[in-house]
Parts: C-alpha cells; sequence; structure tokens
C-alpha cells in the first residue's frame, strides 16, 4: 500500500482494520495488515494474522516465512524451522564448529551443505560431536543468512587431558559418597582417545574396569569401545566372580536413536568361559519420555533382556528454562518441582533356578540403582524368572549461587515376580511375589559431572524392613 510504503503505517493499519470486516477472507487484505503489524513491532498480532492466512492457503509461502521470522525473533528457534521447513527453507550455507583455543580441530556434523535444515539436523549434529571420545559437550544453534540461508554453529567443550585436578574434586568426592569411582584421561596420545578406570563398591559388590574409547569407522556419529571389567558379588551366600571384556559400537543412527552393539567374553570360575552378544537401543519419544531396550545372549544357552520406559515432566523441560542437571531425557535432575517415573520388565531366558550367575540377576539398590528401583528389598528378589519393576518419585531441586543443585525426593518403589517359578512358595521367610517400597532421599548435582548422587533411605511397610542406599545416577550408570 501507498500509506505503508510511505513511512504512514498508523494510517495504512487504519485503512486495512477498516477494510478486513468486509473481506475477511481476502489474502490481500490480511498480508498487508500482517505486514503493517510485523513493521510496527506487533508481534502477535501480526502472528495471529499469518496464521488466519495459513488457514486460508496453506501453501502461502509468504505466510510460513513470516510465521518463521516471528519465531525466531520470539527465541523458538526450534518452532521458526518448523515453520519454515514447510516451505523448504532454509538451506545450509554455512557450518562453524569451534573448540577451546588451542585444541585440534573441531569433529563434522556431517550436514550437507545445501540441504534443508530441520530440528532434527540438529540434534543429530550436536549428539554426533558428543560421540566423539574427547568431546565432553557440544552445544548447536543456527542463524539465519540473507537468500533465506543458515549458518550452523557449534561450540565444543573437551575433555580435560586428566580429572585428577582441583576443580573435578567435587564430582569425585560425590562419587565416592555414591560408592563409584571414574578418573579419566583423553587425547593423551594424540589419538583421539579417551580412557576411563572406573569402580563400584556397595557391599556386597565389588567391580573394577578400564575402559579405552577411539573415534569408530566413520567418524563423528559413533565410538568404538573396549572396556574390561572385573565384578565379584555375593548374594544369598553365594559367591561369584566375573571377569570379561566387551568391543562395542555406540552410534546415533537417527535424532532420537541412541544404539550400540557389542560382543565380548565373559568367565565365571566354575561355570566356564562363554561368548557374549549385547545390543541396546534408546528411544526418544518425547522431550521428557525415553525407551530403553536392551539385551544379552551367551552361549551357554542364557540371557537377559530389558524394555524400560522413562518420564521426567518437570519445569526445565519447556522453551528457555534453565538447563537441568545430569544427562538427557529421563535421566536429568530437574531444578524446580518435578514427577519421575520408570517402569522395567527384566527378564532371564534358558536358565534353571539357581543356576544362573548371581550377577546377571537385577540388583536392586546397587550400582544400577538408576534403572532397577528397590530400595528397601537390596538384591532379594521375588520368585520368578521375570520381573516388573517400577518406581515413581516426586523431586524438588534448587539451584546453589555456585551451580550446584541441592533436592529432595519422596518416592514408591514396587517390583512383582513373574514366569514359571513366580507361583513356587520359595523361601517362607523370603519375599512375596510382590512388595512395595516407601521412601524419601536427597539429592546432589555438580555441573560438569554428567550425573547426579542420591542418597535415600526406604522401608517395606509389610516387613518393617529398611535401608538407606547411596548411587550415582547418570551416562555411567
Amino acid at each position: 500500500m501507498g500509506r505503508a510504503a510511505a513511512g504512514d503505517l498508523a494510517g495504512a493499519g487504519v485503512l486495512l482494520e477498516d477494510a478486513l470486516p468486509r473481506c475477511p477472507d481476502h489474502l490481500g487484505v490480511l498480508r498487508e495488515l500482517a505486514a503493517v503489524r510485523f513493521r510496527e513491532g506487533r508481534r502477535a498480532d501480526a502472528e495471529a494474522l499469518a496464521r488466519r492466512l495459513l488457514v486460508l492457503d496453506p501453501q502461502l509461502e509468504w505466510g510460513w516465512d513470516l510465521l518463521g521470522t516471528l519465531r525466531y525473533l520470539d527465541d523458538d528457534a526450534v518452532a521458526a524451522l518448523r515453520a519454515w521447513n514447510r516451505i523448504g527453507r532454509p538451506r545450509l550455507g554455512a557450518v562453524d564448529v569451534v573448540g577451546p583455543a588451542g585444541a585440534p580441530p573441531s569433529p563434522g556434523t556431517r550436514l550437507r551443505p545445501g540441504s534443508v535444515v530441520t530440528p532434527e539436523d540438529l540434534v543429530r549434529a550436536r549428539r554426533r560431536l558428543e560421540a566423539v571420545p574427547t568431546v565432553n559437550r557440544a552445544r548447536v544453534s543456527y542463524r539465519p543468512l540473507p537468500g533465506g540461508q543458515v549458518r550452523v554453529e557449534g561450540t565444543v567443550t573437551r575433555h580435560p587431558p586428566h580429572t585428577l585436578t582441583r576443580g573435578v574434586l567435587p564430582a569425585h568426592l560425590a562419587r565416592a559418597v555414591g560408592g563409584a569411582l571414574r578418573i579419566e584421561a583423553a587425547d593423551r596420545a594424540g589419538r583421539g582417545e579417551h580412557i576411563t578406570l572406573h569402580g563400584a563398591l556397595d557391599r556386597d559388590l565389588r567391580e573394577v574396569g578400564l575402559t579405552l574409547a577411539l573415534p569408530a569407522p566413520g567418524g563423528a556419529a559413533s565410538a568404538l569401545d573396549w572396556t574390561a571389567n572385573h565384578r565379584v558379588t555375593k548374594l544369598e551366600n553365594r559367591r561369584t566372580e566375573r571377569t570379561g571384556g566387551r568391543a562395542t559400537v555406540r552410534p546415533w543412527p537417527t535424532a532420537r536413536t541412541r544404539g550400540s552393539a557389542g560382543f565380548g567374553v565373559d568367565h565365571w570360575p566354575g561355570f566356564g568361559t562363554h561368548a557374549v552378544l549385547e545390543g541396546t537401543a534408546k528411544l526418544d519419544l518425547g522431550r521428557v519420555v525415553a525407551l530403553d531396550l536392551g539385551g544379552s545372549w551367551w552361549t551357554g544357552g542364557f540371557g537377559l533382556t530389558e524394555v524400560a520406559l522413562g518420564t521426567l515432566v518437570d519445569r526445565s523441560s519447556v522453551p528457555g528454562a534453565r538447563e537441568a542437571v545430569g544427562g538427557e531425557g529421563a535421566d536429568r535432575l530437574a531444578v524446580g518441582p518435578a514427577l519421575r517415573s520408570r517402569t522395567t520388565l527384566t527378564a532371564l531366558h534358558g536358565v534353571v533356578p539357581g543356576g544362573t550367575p548371581d550377577d546377571l540377576a537385577p540388583r536392586f539398590g546397587g550400582r544400577r540403582s538408576s534403572t532397577h528401583p528397590m530400595r528397601a528389598a537390596g538384591r532379594v528378589l521375588p520368585p520368578g524368572d521375570a520381573w516388573l519393576h517400577g518406581t515413581v518419585e516426586v523431586t524438588h531441586g534448587w539451584a546453589t549461587p555456585t551451580g550446584i543443585l541441592v533436592g529432595g525426593a519422596l518416592f514408591a518403589d514396587a517390583v512383582r515376580g513373574l514366569g514359571s517359578a513366580a507361583g513356587d512358595p520359595g523361601d517362607p521367610g523370603g519375599p512375596g511375589p510382590g512388595t512395595v517400597n516407601l521412601g524419601t532421599g536427597l539429592r546432589l548435582g555438580v555441573p560438569g559431572a554428567q550425573g547426579w548422587l542420591r542418597a535415600d533411605w526406604a522401608v517395606d511397610p509389610s516387613t518393617g524392613r529398611s535401608r538407606v542406599s547411596v548411587a550415582w545416577v547418570g551416562r555411567d550408570g
């Protein structure tokens, strides 16, 4: 319109507002008024008009372009991409990934120049970067360029040469309280390697291991791990030792799917040496929901499978909120109120009761308590060769000025034995086919520690038995 072109936005707006009731479905009037409101800085009005345009003409490129621009200006970069993607934009113009000064060149994102950039592309690019053994954390964002293009910008934080430093001492102390040890070294030989010495001590569990991670063939999409472990467990007055190793590839086949495939050998004194195949997959079903699947199969004719669904509903899951501590999705420790739940089905296959190596049984309350929460019952399981177990937990966390997160929790754990042995009477003094534990606990998150500490007190109301358990929860289990 002439008035808008001459800079008289107010006059143009009055004329268009007057014409709109007489022509409510006129694309030209709606478009010109949306443009005027955008130039006036009235973004909410401009977005409402853009939506009316798209209802009348869902293929209108101008409307999707305006909607994407408005969402980008409102700091909703993901929604902006969703809108622009409807018209085949934006195209990748350049990629710029930077790391610390003096660091070796940063790994690639594998984004193709000229391709349409989607939110899933950015998620996958970040996870590809973080899959590189020497990379600790990565951030990936974008900046619009002229001509419907964008520049993808990434920032990489690398693992330090080693973790025996004063700055990492709080994380070491927090893990030690949880009965865990983790010492790391990165790129000491200049091969992009990452070495981890890890151990666990939890009453009747002793474990020590060494992991060497290298960039896998194919570049930044995956990493190749070799892990050697020695583990001693004592369950129901039986002692079991296990020594073995694994070679594992951990790729990101899609933006929301993390997989691993491994091969190894395990040796149990008195039970023999067996080759083992392992596989896991983690599917991010939404912003706060994750589905985990895993299995191990040994040449001795036995195996273990697990299916778990975890959720975390908290205020940090909404755009613009402060980032929580820990992993992603259901693995995080939230700032503010949160409701966490996890349900897992664990099953043993091809073994006779009493013949299973003890450390293959689900270990409730031990190092794996982040995925096997049964905090009052310890490692005593109801009868069965499969178990359905889960937890519901309400937490509230507060961030201190130093960045440390502290919080409290109320929870309920439950387990039920399933399968062929579930109906056996078993030990009269042992657990029944199902039981529930109730408890309360404390939470502690240390920035940069890739996990958080939990300390819980739980009681079994049916028996009065209670237990204090402490564990480290995070990427390293």
